[in-house]
């Protein structure tokens, strides 16, 4: 979604992108929009979350070292816009106001009463044509008699988390509101390293930001917040109910990506990314997600619960969750497969033209057994070649180095076979990415 998000700025009317995203994701971040062939300004990593107020702060200020008057467009990368034409108009009539010193968010026409969605309530006109609003309020999430009032009165839109402005208004705005903030989001960029392909922001300074919300910590408390109220067929696609609702759908009203099966369902999802099948079978109403060895089952109506499902799940002490099978790094990805009293198999897919770090382990031998692709393998003083269907041995403490030398992906199963079988166990004597850890 993130590639999706940054294809619809992907025009002349705008400059390259600029990505915020967390550190471990980079590498599947920047793969992503490799894959896309869209070429991103910079890709900014927060070595911590921090919420949306660090993220744009720190991107703005970033740009604004380049462009003080640029204007800068904020879209998270979690929304479904299926009208882009009614967004490009509303990015055109917000231009002038954004220009004149005003942070404009956009607000999407409200058709039903939601509660999982923040409301804006919009005052009188501040334009000439009449199109952006001055902002009367910001509202949290209501409860639904709650939104069914808004919806009546037609002066609220729901709060899209969109934003246009000019870079030096953002920066004069969050200087006068917190000082304190807009010193530790400077440091945390104009003390950043560059790391490969990616932006890192300075750890000490990025961790200072308090973890708050862009309307929070800007537009709730400025006076120079504007609304322009905009149908553009949107939907936060932020939880699975969300993502079922943006879904096409069959006759039944069932979505179902993946190997799955539904029989006599009606107004489901079922997700599967996943090796296996996901089934189901005369339920209506029903959500089944599985994903890297996780399974989520909810009704849809309980769907935007999950971030409190998460946080019982840390107070119990369980976090597998957080451990996804597929790790990327910046020569392609792994998948463990298999893992038992000392043995561990692992796919793993190398870019073309992409090569591991020459290394060796103390503690385990490896079988590798190509798939599919060109590999050219360093083993001690030996340097040959292999093919699909051919496979070769690395005692413990040999000096090997994988290489992509085809024009497609090199597919690979690794065996592990040792005492400690950890990506740990890796010494490296010489890597192209510079990498001092694993």
């Amino acid at each position: 979604m993130i590639v999706e998000t940054a294809d619809r700025v992907a025009t002349s009317q705008f400059k390259a992108p600029t990505i915020v995203c967390n550190v471990d994701h980079r590498f599947l971040v920047g793969e992503s929009f490799a894959e896309s062939g869209i070429k991103p300004r910079a890709i900014l990593l927060e070595p911590v979350a921090r919420n949306t107020a660090a993220a744009i702060i720190t991107a703005t200020y970033s740009v604004y070292r380049e462009d003080p008057d640029a204007l800068i467009l904020v879209m998270p990368s979690d929304h479904s816009i299926k009208n882009r034409d009614a967004l490009y108009k509303a990015i055109d009539r917000a231009q002038s106001t954004a220009a004149s010193g005003r942070i404009v968010t956009f607000g999407i026409k409200a058709s039903r009463p939601i509660t999982g969605y923040g409301y804006i309530e919009q005052g009188e006109a501040i334009d000439e044509d009449g199109h952006v609003m001055s902002v009367t309020q910001f509202h949290e999430k209501p409860d639904y008699q709650t939104a069914i009032e808004y919806l009546k009165k037609g002066s609220y839109s729901w709060n899209s988390g969109m934003f246009l402005f000019q870079a030096a208004t953002l920066l004069e705005i969050i200087k006068e509101l917190d000082p304190v903030f807009t010193d530790n989001a400077i440091n945390a960029v104009n003390h950043s390293v560059t790391d490969l392909d990616f932006i890192r922001f300075d750890e000490n300074s990025f961790s200072a930001l308090p973890s708050q919300s862009f309307d929070i910590t800007v537009m709730e408390k400025t006076h120079q917040a504007a609304v322009i109220p905009v149908d553009m067929d949107w939907n936060d696609v932020g939880s699975w109910g969300s993502l079922w609702e943006a879904s096409e759908k069959d006759t039944d009203g069932n979505v179902s990506l993946g190997e799955t099966v539904m029989i006599d369902c009606s107004r489901s999802l079922a997700w599967n990314d996943d090796t296996g099948i996901a089934t189901m079978i005369g339920v209506e109403d029903l959500l089944v997600v599985v994903n890297d060895g996780a399974v989520l089952v909810t009704t849809r109506d309980q769907a935007e619960k999950v971030r409190g499902l998460v946080d019982h799940l840390k107070l119990d002490g369980k976090e597998n969750h957080l451990i996804t099978r597929t790790i990327h790094r910046p020569w392609g990805s792994y998948r463990n497969l298999d893992l038992g009293e000392g043995y561990l198999v692992k796919r793993i897919v190398v870019k073309s033209g992409a090569r591991l770090s020459l290394q060796y382990h103390n503690h385990r031998a490896e079988h590798w057994v190509v798939v599919s692709g060109s590999a050219r393998v360093t083993n001690d003083k030996k340097i040959f070649d292999l093919g699909a269907n051919e496979s070769t041995y690395l005692p413990t403490g040999s000096i090997h180095r994988l290489e992509n030398t085809g024009p497609t992906a090199l597919i690979l199963i690794e065996v592990q076979t040792g005492n400690l079988l950890s990506e740990d166990d890796i010494v490296r004597l010489d890597d192209i990415y510079s990498r001092k850890t694993n």
